[in-house]
């Protein structure tokens, strides 16, 4: 009986709103249509809703022939304000009962891009670094930009990877590496893919050997990250998993005082870090 009713609601609902990505999903416009368009006064007809460069085209199709309209309007990323966008756009151009019909073609109408929201984020989080060497603990705090609607953006980012090892004769080598990346990132809603070039300052020190040494050295690289999220309110917990590409070949040399005879390791090239965080919307 139940699973009947509500079939029957949503063969007679007008129109009938479908959309090509859950932000904003057709439920969520269609809830916010129910209280701007009765469905009663509606005349019967279908709406597609999909994904514009500057925010959502709105194809309006009334059950009658030689009726019709595209409208576009520029909004941000936040699917709910995506979703009441989207039923205003259908409300206010949705023919009603004993109302002029929409005339076939109309250009469409589209909001001025100083309307739409730029997208600015700060994130912090922490990670774990994958060497072949072992494993280390690292942070890394990061501002993310995108103008207005658009799905492009720019990212810069500081961070720092803890202590990774290695025994060399007799003693232990073990360096840090602080690093700075800058590069274009892509927002897909709470998805964020990104490349980037990276800057880092390394430091090793020796223990356990006849004389311990310190040394420093500067290297460059390349990364790229994808990281999904959750949105909690003006919070988005996210997660992430990130590769660094480091060309250069580096080595840490360790020489014995009593034969001069001198031990290599070699520095990956190559390293995974997986990490957790919480992004805030600056804007």
């Amino acid at each position: 009986m139940t699973a009947a009713l509500v079939m029957a609601f949503l063969v007679s609902a007008n129109p009938s709103v479908g959309s090509s990505s859950d932000c904003p999903s057709a439920r969520d416009i269609e809830s916010n249509l129910a209280v701007l368009l009765p469905g009663e006064a509606a005349r019967p007809g279908t709406v597609w809703v999909s994904t514009a460069r500057q925010g959502l085209l709105v194809e309006l199709r009334p059950n009658e022939p030689g009726f019709g309209a595209q409208r576009s309007v520029a909004v941000g990323d936040d699917c709910a304000e995506r979703a009441r966008a989207a039923a205003v756009v259908i409300a206010t151009w949705w023919p009603v009962g004993g109302g002029a019909a929409i005339p076939a073609p109309a250009p469409p109408v589209i909001a001025s891009p100083a309307t739409a929201r730029h997208r600015l984020e700060v994130s912090a989080g922490g990670y774990t670094s994958v060497v072949a060497d072992g494993i280390a603990p690292g942070g890394r705090a990061e501002i993310a930009w995108s103008p207005g609607a658009r799905p492009f953006g720019l990212r810069l980012a500081l961070g720092g990877t803890a202590a990774h090892g290695a025994t060399l004769g007799q003693g232990h080598a073990q360096w840090t590496r602080a690093s700075a990346e800058l590069g274009p990132a892509y927002f897909r809603g709470n998805l964020r893919a990104d490349l980037g070039a990276v800057a880092s300052l390394l430091l090793i020190e020796g223990s356990g050997f006849t004389v311990n040494q310190e040394s420093s050295g500067a290297s460059a690289g390349a990364t790229a990250g994808l990281r999904v999220g959750w949105k909690w309110r003006r919070a988005l917990p996210w997660l992430e998993l990130r590769g660094l590409w480091w060309p250069q070949s580096q080595r840490i040399y360790v020489t014995d005082s009593a034969t001069n005879l001198q031990t290599s390791h070699a520095m990956t090239h190559a390293e995974l870090q997986l990490g957790v965080g919480v992004a805030f919307s600056a804007l």
